[in-house]
Protein backbone atom coordinates (compact mmCIF):
# COMPACT_ATOMS: atom_id res chain seq x y z
CA UNK A 1 0.00 0.00 0.00
CA UNK A 2 2.54 2.45 0.79
CA UNK A 3 4.16 1.88 -2.74
CA UNK A 4 1.09 2.63 -4.43
CA UNK A 5 0.84 6.45 -1.93
CA UNK A 6 4.06 6.85 -3.36
CA UNK A 7 3.27 6.34 -6.93
CA UNK A 8 0.52 8.50 -6.91
CA UNK A 9 2.39 11.47 -5.13
CA UNK A 10 5.13 10.69 -7.74
CA UNK A 11 2.21 11.33 -10.29
CA UNK A 12 0.33 14.07 -9.29
CA UNK A 13 3.70 15.81 -8.29
CA UNK A 14 4.52 15.53 -12.39
CA UNK A 15 1.22 16.11 -13.59
CA UNK A 16 1.49 19.60 -11.32
CA UNK A 17 5.15 20.31 -12.92
CA UNK A 18 3.52 19.80 -16.30
CA UNK A 19 0.98 22.32 -16.07
CA UNK A 20 3.09 24.70 -14.77
CA UNK A 21 5.50 23.97 -17.91
CA UNK A 22 1.94 24.28 -19.98
CA UNK A 23 1.57 27.49 -18.41
CA UNK A 24 4.95 29.11 -18.68
CA UNK A 25 5.07 28.35 -22.17
CA UNK A 26 1.45 29.84 -23.04
CA UNK A 27 2.92 32.73 -20.69
CA UNK A 28 5.60 33.45 -22.89
CA UNK A 29 4.18 33.20 -26.09
CA UNK A 30 1.50 36.16 -25.13
CA UNK A 31 4.44 37.92 -23.95
CA UNK A 32 6.25 37.73 -27.55
CA UNK A 33 2.87 37.72 -29.58
CA UNK A 34 3.23 41.47 -30.84
CA UNK A 35 7.11 40.64 -31.80
CA UNK A 36 7.96 39.65 -35.42
CA UNK A 37 10.57 36.65 -33.81
CA UNK A 38 11.15 35.01 -37.07
CA UNK A 39 14.71 36.37 -37.98
CA UNK A 40 15.72 36.16 -34.44
CA UNK A 41 16.10 32.55 -33.98
CA UNK A 42 19.87 32.35 -32.74
CA UNK A 43 19.79 35.89 -31.54
CA UNK A 44 21.68 36.56 -28.19
CA UNK A 45 19.16 39.50 -27.05
CA UNK A 46 16.43 37.33 -28.10
CA UNK A 47 17.30 34.33 -26.56
CA UNK A 48 18.07 35.84 -23.34
CA UNK A 49 15.16 37.81 -23.40
CA UNK A 50 13.04 34.56 -23.61
CA UNK A 51 15.33 33.14 -20.71
CA UNK A 52 14.51 36.22 -18.49
CA UNK A 53 10.78 36.21 -19.34
CA UNK A 54 10.92 32.67 -18.25
CA UNK A 55 13.09 33.00 -15.00
CA UNK A 56 10.67 36.20 -13.82
CA UNK A 57 7.81 33.75 -14.12
CA UNK A 58 9.11 30.91 -12.54
CA UNK A 59 9.85 33.59 -9.52
CA UNK A 60 7.12 35.12 -9.23
CA UNK A 61 4.09 32.26 -10.11
CA UNK A 62 5.94 28.85 -9.08
CA UNK A 63 6.92 29.10 -5.32
CA UNK A 64 7.37 25.17 -4.42
CA UNK A 65 7.17 23.70 -7.46
CA UNK A 66 10.15 23.10 -9.41
CA UNK A 67 9.91 23.18 -13.12
CA UNK A 68 12.54 22.36 -15.63
CA UNK A 69 13.34 25.83 -16.76
CA UNK A 70 15.95 24.27 -20.22
CA UNK A 71 13.25 22.26 -21.06
CA UNK A 72 10.17 25.20 -21.32
CA UNK A 73 13.32 26.91 -23.05
CA UNK A 74 13.68 24.33 -25.52
CA UNK A 75 10.03 23.87 -25.54
CA UNK A 76 9.16 27.50 -26.63
CA UNK A 77 12.14 27.56 -29.61
CA UNK A 78 10.32 24.60 -30.81
CA UNK A 79 7.01 25.95 -30.69
CA UNK A 80 8.06 29.45 -32.66
CA UNK A 81 10.72 27.87 -35.14
CA UNK A 82 8.73 24.48 -36.19
CA UNK A 83 12.05 24.08 -38.64
CA UNK A 84 14.67 24.60 -35.42
CA UNK A 85 17.47 21.71 -36.91
CA UNK A 86 19.00 19.39 -33.60
CA UNK A 87 21.86 21.87 -34.30
CA UNK A 88 19.73 25.58 -33.90
CA UNK A 89 18.74 23.82 -30.65
CA UNK A 90 22.68 23.16 -29.85
CA UNK A 91 23.69 26.53 -30.53
CA UNK A 92 20.42 27.93 -28.76
CA UNK A 93 20.86 25.95 -25.85
CA UNK A 94 24.78 26.74 -25.60
CA UNK A 95 24.16 30.83 -26.01
CA UNK A 96 21.91 30.42 -22.98
CA UNK A 97 24.51 28.29 -21.05
CA UNK A 98 26.98 31.20 -21.81
CA UNK A 99 24.58 33.78 -20.32
CA UNK A 100 23.60 31.90 -17.52
CA UNK A 101 27.48 30.75 -17.02
CA UNK A 102 28.45 35.04 -16.80
CA UNK A 103 24.88 35.80 -14.99
CA UNK A 104 23.93 37.67 -17.78
CA UNK A 105 20.07 36.54 -17.51
CA UNK A 106 18.59 38.65 -14.56
CA UNK A 107 15.44 38.75 -12.72
CA UNK A 108 13.78 41.89 -14.04
CA UNK A 109 10.53 43.74 -13.72
CA UNK A 110 8.90 42.15 -17.00
CA UNK A 111 7.92 45.97 -17.52
CA UNK A 112 11.68 47.15 -17.85
CA UNK A 113 12.61 43.76 -19.87
CA UNK A 114 9.33 44.07 -22.02
CA UNK A 115 10.11 48.40 -23.13
CA UNK A 116 14.17 47.67 -23.84
CA UNK A 117 13.54 44.98 -26.29
CA UNK A 118 10.28 46.44 -28.01
CA UNK A 119 12.33 49.25 -28.12
CA UNK A 120 15.52 47.69 -29.56
CA UNK A 121 13.42 45.26 -32.13
CA UNK A 122 11.42 48.35 -33.02
CA UNK A 123 14.35 50.70 -33.77
CA UNK A 124 12.79 53.09 -31.44
CA UNK A 125 15.55 55.39 -29.76
CA UNK A 126 15.11 55.82 -26.28
CA UNK A 127 14.74 58.85 -24.22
Amino acid sequence: MVNLKTQLVKSNFKITQMKEEKSLIEYVEEELKDLDVSTLKLDPEFLKFIAEIIENYNDKNIKDEKIDKLSVFKMVLKKFYKDLSPVDEKIAVGILEFLLRHKLVKKTPLTKIMLFYIKKVCGVASE
